[in-house]
């Protein structure tokens, strides 16, 4: 039995790997980096 790729499978990324959405350390620029390098990038919604 290989390994689960049920996550990989649903976002069609290349790496398991999901960036946390971090309000004021990350930003657009770095979302963009995770998803290129393969990866899930995300951006902060609710920054007070």
């Amino acid at each position: 039995m290989g390994p689960d790729t049920r996550l990989r499978d649903l976002f069609s990324i290349d790496h398991p790997i999901i960036q946390a959405p971090m309000a004021d350390a990350g930003g657009l620029d770095m979302a963009l980096s995770v998803s290129a390098a393969g990866g899930l990038g995300s951006l902060a919604c609710a920054v007070f």
